[in-house]
């Protein structure tokens, strides 16, 4: 069985994931990144639903406490810039998909634990690639895609 502390901090990552995903999406000015960013802290809303319902049928007399301790590495959100919170979420992915796959081999919700486990990856594949882009292009996250786009160069 999985312990009680093991969905405290699981809820809590995920709320600091959709955290920082949200705050990105208000820095930055180029819609598509906007999107992908929003998409992201849903998919983290997502995973908070999902573990507090696995609690509630393992613990279905006791609430849930949210921890203190956190999977997501510690950022300044309101002062760091797109491309070191694009990378401090690819670390937070890389974290808590490890975190998940370790936890499906002991668990009776392995294949719950191996779904999320999955969706962690896609999610760090999604920054990887705008990550890529505001490598290549670093105005990429500051533009608007109208007329500014035409212009990206390297």
């Amino acid at each position: 069985m999985l312990e009680r502390e093991i969905f405290s901090i699981a809820v809590k990552s995920e709320l600091d994931s959709k955290k920082i995903y949200e705050k990105m999406a208000e820095k930055t000015s180029n819609f598509v990144l906007k999107d992908k960013l929003r998409f992201l802290a849903k998919e983290e809303e997502k995973h908070r639903k999902i573990l507090e319902n696995m609690f509630n049928k393992l613990y279905p007399d006791e609430d849930l406490k949210i921890s203190e301790k956190s999977l997501v590495p510690k950022i300044d959100i309101e002062s760091a810039e797109i491309p070191e919170l694009l990378e401090k979420a690819m670390e937070s992915e890389r974290i808590e998909e490890k975190f998940y796959r370790d936890l499906a081999e002991k668990s009776e919700y392995k294949n719950i634990l191996l779904y999320l486990a999955d969706v962690e990856k896609g999610h760090h594949a999604i920054l990887e690639a705008e990550h890529n882009m505001v490598m290549q292009y670093p105005d990429y996250y500051n533009k608007s895609w109208d007329t500014d786009m035409i212009h990206l160069e390297p």
